[in-house]
């Protein structure tokens, strides 16, 4: 379920709002949401 909310979240298909219900249903932990809100973004180290 994350790898498919996060994808309907990167297309615009889902808003954040959809992606809080998705915790309250359990379909997502909180951290799983954050993660899909506020991705990372890797860095690449010692490279200058």
């Amino acid at each position: 379920m994350f790898e498919r909310l996060k994808r309907l979240y990167q297309e615009g298909k889902i808003t954040q709002e959809g992606i809080e219900n998705a915790v309250k249903k359990g379909w997502l932990t909180s951290e799983q949401a954050n993660e899909i809100i506020n991705p990372k973004v890797e860095e690449e180290e010692g490279e200058i």
